[in-house]
């Protein structure tokens, strides 16, 4: 089964800086995010990015934290995203089958 969720955790994207010049991003609402991904998907395994470390600008390190943090004890996977780097889907589907 393929599960796709949109979670909001920014604002005013595209529009310049967010409130009073600060980047575009809600960590509250990251917050917000995880403790739903927990609340649908525990005990699945869960992949995810970094959500709000790119775009939006946010701190990565304190966006990781709030992940650790709310999906404590879950099978997480952190997915990093780099820019031109191609990914190859018969090698991961050949992976998966191992």
């Amino acid at each position: 089964m393929i599960y796709l969720n949109e979670y909001n955790t920014q604002f005013n994207y595209g529009k310049g800086n967010g409130k009073g010049g600060g980047i575009p991003l809600s960590y509250s609402a990251v917050r917000k995010c995880m403790q739903e991904l927990k609340r649908q998907f525990s005990g699945k395994s869960i992949g995810l990015p970094l959500i709000g470390s790119g775009l939006a600008r946010g701190n990565e390190s304190l966006i990781k934290e709030i992940i650790e943090e709310e999906l404590q004890g879950e099978d997480v996977t952190i997915v990093i995203f780099k820019p031109g780097v191609k990914i190859d889907l018969k090698t991961i589907k050949e992976n998966e089958n191992r």
